[in-house]
């Protein structure tokens, strides 16, 4: 049995957490429980720092189909299944570097 999505975050906000994931299409899994929901071809890296209640996480995906158009965090589940959405992702808009001195 998984664990409230509350508690589940919690125990990352405790430990200060750096997470790291591979994400491969095949690895998608439908409402039923079929792997391979995804792109079969898609590919890509997820990897974030817990720092108290601030998440910095970063995605690279390639290979996808179409263009991504939601990114979240699930909580525990047992293989082949779903469990409920614990975070939700949002981008923030990319800063633009300072230029830098010996330039």
């Amino acid at each position: 049995m998984r664990p409230p999505a509350k508690a589940a975050s919690r125990e990352v906000q405790a430990a200060g957490s750096r997470l790291f994931a591979v994400l491969t299409g095949r690895n998608e899994v439908d409402a039923v429980g079929h792997r391979g929901a995804g792109d079969v071809n898609g590919r890509g890296s997820f990897i974030a720092i817990v720092d108290g209640n601030q998440l910095c996480f970063g995605i690279a995906v390639k290979n996808l189909g179409a263009a991504a158009t939601a990114a979240h965090i699930h909580g525990r589940a047992r293989p082949n299944q779903n469990a409920d959405i614990v975070v939700s992702l949002t981008a923030r808009r990319a800063r633009t570097p300072a230029p830098r001195a010996d330039a």
